[in-house]
């Protein structure tokens, strides 16, 4: 069955009302141009851990302002693209494109938090997404080198604006709230055994 919904994946245009009716089959799906993508195994433990602490941080000084939400959450871009980030804050004055179902909208910020199994969706196939829809702010986090990659659409497209490294403080115009560092976010995690 899993290999027959793999293949209708890619071979029948599919709307946000049949992919919001799928039955859980253990997978993790997106929709893209109207087709259904299979996404990589389950996120690492440490992917997920990153993920959570940055979740963390950004609350202590953002929540008064900023819904903060974790994957997996649909953002609904339109009838034909429905993609699962990271971590996305939208503006509690735009709480009108957060539903139970999903985010029904462009957030005003997108996390990726990169891993082996997910480099080419999060730096090129989530990109041209998050690109068409004019996402104002993309962060794609390398856990591995400490580093935050900060880019903003502008002037249709979406411009790498700065490379935060471990200890320098990240900063966003568009989101003045943001103040941690990746360095603070990695001592909080616990050694793992490979």
């Amino acid at each position: 069955m899993k290999d027959q919904k793999n293949s209708r994946a890619h071979d029948q245009p599919m709307t946000y009302e049949e992919y919001a009716g799928l039955p859980d089959d253990g997978f993790r799906y997106e929709l893209v141009g109207q087709q259904l993508d299979v996404m990589s195994p389950t996120p690492s433990v440490l992917h997920q851990l990153v993920v959570s602490a940055m979740r963390d941080v950004l609350l202590k000084t953002c929540e008064a302002e900023y819904l903060i939400v974790l994957s997996p959450v649909d953002v609904v871009f339109s009838s034909r693209d429905v993609r699962q980030p990271d971590l996305v804050m939208v503006h509690r004055e735009r709480m009108g494109i957060v539903h139970v179902k999903g985010i029904f909208g462009v957030p005003d910020l997108i996390v990726e938090v990169l891993s082996p199994g997910s480099f080419e969706r999060d730096r090129k196939e989530k990109w041209k997404t998050y690109e068409a829809y004019q996402v104002p702010e993309y962060w794609l986090v390398d856990s591995l080198n400490g580093t935050v990659e900060q880019y903003e659409y502008t002037n249709g497209q979406l411009h790498l604006c700065a490379v935060y490294e471990a200890h320098q403080p990240i900063y966003s115009v568009r989101l003045p709230c943001v103040s941690f560092t990746m360095s603070s976010i990695l001592l909080t995690l616990p050694k793992l055994t490979e």
